[in-house]
């Protein structure tokens, strides 16, 4: 039976027998590799025994200490927790919390690790706060495969219920048979629809959003996978502002078809993701159809960027009328090299206003001298604003920088990365010095020329603090 810790033995648990444990008779052998004999060996259990019945004694004590060390701290711990400081935490300051653990790069996941379920995981206070955070469920992402059962899709419902009446924030990419379900359960919110991303590969799910209403929305973006459908409209989103749309066939779809209701528009995307386009297929995305989507969107367009199929050769002509867009700020036109009609592009241009133009990116292509000086004369007299642009429509030996530099005092970054062919080899070195000779804004500049380099380049300090990176690439005969 073990013995109760009496309140002598407490007040003095550590008082020592009368133990000799400073010398030892076997001093001379401890700590060496020397073997006892049998008689030695009796000797020290001996010597030991008092010494083994004190350990016992102790360990005894530590046991009962120990226990009655848990008592108390199961006693304290309660207490100590009524006072903590984060107990006293208001609730509204729990609150702006909890809002600050959402992810800030993309929408909060239905996942019991992420908040904001984890928080709601932590104790049944912080439950109830985060139940009660409407705004801490006004986001959601819903990546491919995770929606499979009948149970998540009512969680899904249940979070945008507790989000009420704050606007939503989705983001879908279902690739599977429970896209249209998905789609059909999320539709009762859309009077609250914010921002909306949708990544589906069937199209004819989207055809739920002909028939919603949703008056908040104000960014759409659409990745679809086989091809557009000219009757699949947004008649029922007046206040979208930012759309973005990609996918397969979209360069054949008539801009009419595209935006609904244009005037609103402040940043368009619209990219054609096909491979292998008809050779012979009218694209609604060439220079006709960015022309009309700036016209229908002229006043509030402020970014637009389209990727398409290429230029078609059928296009604009010289006697269009010029069209302003006082607002926009980015311009960026990609496609294939092989589809790009240089002429084409650059008649677009130049029936194009753009006083606030501050980027502007162009395709690469095969620059002719006499187009794209006129281009260049346009963008210097109704662009003052440029600073930063990507295949900059010049050819650089056939054109004299000192009769455009006047007007360039912004543009701060210039890349020609298409590969510039060349017949004097040191025009761009003489366009760079005009630029420091003007003292104008530009201090990035990137070249890429096909062709022999020069046997003398100019030392990195010629440019004076100019960021100059040139290449040279030769072509085989």
């Amino acid at each position: 039976m073990p013995r109760s810790l009496s309140a002598t033995m407490i007040d003095a648990p550590f008082a020592l027998p009368s133990l000799n444990l400073t010398h030892s008779p076997f001093h001379e052998v401890l700590n060496t590799n020397y073997v006892p004999n049998d008689a030695e060996i009796e000797l020290i259990g001996a010597h030991l025994a008092p010494h083994d019945a004190e350990l016992s004694r102790l360990e005894s004590i530590i046991a009962a200490l120990a226990i009655q060390r848990d008592r108390v701290l199961n006693y304290v711990a309660p207490h100590r927790a009524l006072t903590s400081k984060g107990r006293r935490i208001p609730q509204d300051i729990l609150e702006q919390i909890f809002l600050a653990c959402l992810p800030t790069h993309r929408n909060a996941l239905m996942h019991s690790t992420e908040p904001p379920l984890v928080l709601a995981r932590v104790c049944s206070s912080w439950r109830f706060i985060a139940f009660s955070t409407p705004k801490l469920w006004a986001s959601l992402h819903i990546p491919a495969n995770t929606i499979g059962t009948r149970a998540k899709m009512v969680a899904m419902v249940e979070w945008l219920e507790r989000s009420a009446p704050h606007p939503l924030m989705l983001s879908v990419n279902i690739a599977n048979s429970f896209e249209t379900s998905v789609l059909s359960s999320l539709l009762p919110f859309a009077h609250r629809w914010s921002r909306l991303r949708l990544s589906m590969p069937n199209i004819h799910t989207l055809f739920l959003l002909s028939n919603a209403s949703g008056p908040l929305l104000t960014d759409l973006d659409i990745v679809f996978a086989p091809r557009w459908y000219s009757n699949l409209t947004f008649r029922g989103f007046p206040a979208i502002r930012r759309m973005s749309i990609s996918g397969d066939g979209l360069a054949g779809v008539p801009t009419s078809m595209l935006i609904d209701r244009p005037v609103h528009v402040t940043h368009l995307n619209l990219s054609d993701t096909i491979k292998n386009p008809p050779q012979h297929t009218r694209s609604y995305l060439s220079s006709p159809g960015i022309y009309e989507l700036v016209k229908m969107c002229q006043n509030q367009l402020i970014s637009l960027q389209i990727s398409t199929w290429g230029f078609d050769g059928l296009g604009l002509h010289d006697s269009l009328s010029v069209v302003r867009a006082p607002c926009l700020q980015f311009l960026s036109i990609t496609t294939a090299e092989d589809y790009c009609y240089s002429r084409e592009l650059a008649i677009l241009l130049v029936h194009l206003q753009l006083p606030q133009l501050n980027s502007l990116h162009l395709p690469s292509y095969n620059r002719r001298t006499g187009q794209f000086d006129n281009l260049v004369l346009h963008l210097t007299q109704h662009s003052p604003s440029l600073c930063d642009t990507t295949e900059w429509p010049l050819d650089l030996a056939a054109f004299a920088p000192r009769a455009i530099l006047p007007n360039l005092w912004s543009l701060e970054t210039l890349q020609i990365l298409g590969g510039v062919k060349v017949t004097n080899q040191s025009a761009w070195i003489e366009f760079v010095n005009a630029h420091l000779e003007y003292k104008t804004s530009l201090r990035n500049f990137r070249l890429s020329i096909l062709g022999e380099p020069p046997m003398v380049m100019p030392r990195p300090e010629a440019f004076r603090g100019m960021d100059v990176a040139v290449t040279y690439t030769v072509t085989e005969m």
